[in-house]
């Protein structure tokens, strides 16, 4: 009964206590800082939405640890250990393997730069762990309490951006940006996504900034955040650009909101596919081929089919069923095997009866005589276009280079999120404003003037 030895219990009553000072030392650190950036979160939400990180994280650690021996979470925390040895014992190396000089002079500037971008994404994670397993000793539960804190902050930051934007659904924000459970669970684990996303929050609220303000600073902010991306999922920024460069046309040129993001993304699509003409580090549909024979040498339980990519348009145009497919879709219900695909199957089913109401709430406003298009419906400002068409380009590239399940609901959250957040946005006001179509005892008089002018 080794758990019930007392030398057991002093440890497990150690790490208890490790976590409870931890976690309440980075509650009010996080809320000490929201209250200087200005943000209009309150005490209690603040312990709600770190709670739930802290506790999602946990579980997303626990559920991988004991159906799959643990998984790249589980090895970084590991990794971050064996970073912390070399820092007490050999301090030297602390940042030997990050070192780009040395690299490239063994490996050359291509074979070193490569290098040095893979050893960088993963010194992201395992560098600030070492540190701070000093004081966790390495536990996972106790280093995913500073993991939150330092990611919780790319929530905050989107949450700050669009309450300043669309401060009538605030509170629709709130639980959207921090409690949407896909989101919140593929988030929260130790692993490189949880950065990614904080580099992305950090992006989209300088970008406004610094089109507002023009200040040199948050041009800074941009850079860096773009860097962090670059480092941690490079597509998904090339996925993003033609997005920021149509808001800045919004923003300076004063373009109308839609011909800025149909024209850049049309000259977007263009340059991708003129690209394969040129060699590769330049040829993009060939880097995408590239990334597509890489998911394809990997092994998974569950594969779907997918045709091969290579640089000619229409092998692109002939697959965009199956990366429609495949995003959107996939795993189908009647093929999910273990919680897992059903939980993917049920986010599916939700985004897609999302979009289907939205269809159904602008057909609402559009039937509906004498209404105005409420704030919030349709693509009305940059950051929603922005928003729309990251979501549908980053799913469109998943769908056409991931073959595996359960990695794409990964790789697709941050999207989904956006889309879903915009989805009910433009969803809410319009149900508001067309109450008559969903309440009979209501202004029973203007439903059936309603009616009459349809049929007219």
């Amino acid at each position: 009964m080794y758990r019930f030895e007392q030398e057991n219990q002093y440890c497990r009553m150690d790490i208890y206590l490790r976590f409870s000072v931890s976690f309440a030392f980075f509650t009010f650190l996080t809320y000490w800082f929201i209250r200087r950036s200005g943000t209009t979160l309150t005490f209690f939400q603040t312990i709600l939405a770190y709670s739930a990180k802290v506790l999602m994280g946990c579980a997303y650690g626990y559920i991988f640890f004991r159906n799959w021996g643990g998984d790249d979470t589980w090895m970084i925390n590991n990794d971050s250990m064996a970073e912390l040895e070399k820092l007490l014992n050999r301090p030297g190396q602390f940042f030997e393997d990050v070192d780009l000089f040395r690299l490239v002079q063994e490996n050359g500037w291509k074979g070193g730069l490569h290098l040095f971008m893979d050893k960088l994404e993963h010194a992201l994670l395992i560098k600030p762990l070492a540190l701070f397993n000093l004081f966790s000793g390495g536990n996972y539960y106790i280093n995913v309490t500073a993991f939150a804190a330092l990611t919780i902050w790319s929530q905050i930051w989107l949450y700050h951006l669009l309450s300043l934007k669309w401060a009538d659904t605030n509170k629709w924000l709130y639980v959207l940006i921090f409690f949407y459970p896909p989101a919140l669970f593929w988030l929260s684990g130790i692993r490189g996504d949880g950065l990614l996303f904080l580099f992305f929050g950090l992006l989209l609220l300088q970008y406004d900034r610094w089109l507002s303000s023009k200040r040199p600073l948050n041009l800074i902010y941009v850079m860096v955040a773009c860097l962090g991306i670059v480092i941690l999922r490079a597509p998904m920024l090339a996925i993003l650009f033609p997005a920021l460069v149509a808001w800045w046309l919004c923003a300076r040129g004063k373009w109308p909101v839609v011909k800025s993001f149909v024209t850049c993304h049309i000259a977007a699509v263009i340059l991708f596919f003129a690209t394969g003409l040129l060699n590769r580090p330049l040829n993009m549909p060939g880097i995408m081929a590239d990334r597509q024979a890489a998911f394809f040498l990997l092994d998974g339980k569950t594969r779907v089919h997918l045709d091969t990519l290579d640089t000619n348009p229409l092998t692109f145009i002939r697959m965009l069923p199956q990366a429609l497919d495949n995003s959107f879709l996939r795993p189908y219900p009647w093929n999910a095997s273990g919680i897992m695909q059903v939980m993917t199957v049920t986010q599916n089913i939700f985004v897609i009866c999302l979009l289907g109401v939205a269809a159904l709430a602008l057909i609402a406003r559009k039937c509906s005589p004498g209404e105005q298009a409420p704030i919030g419906t349709g693509i009305k400002d940059p950051l929603q276009a922005t928003a729309v068409f990251f979501g549908l380009f980053a799913y469109l590239s998943i769908g056409y280079t991931i073959p595996f399940p359960g990695a794409l609901v990964r790789y697709r959250v941050i999207p989904e999120l956006l889309l879903v957040i915009v989805l009910v946005r433009g969803i809410l006001p319009v149900l508001r404003s067309n109450y008559i179509f969903f309440n009979v005892y209501k202004k029973r008089g203007n439903w059936h003037k309603s009616l009459k002018e349809l049929d007219n």
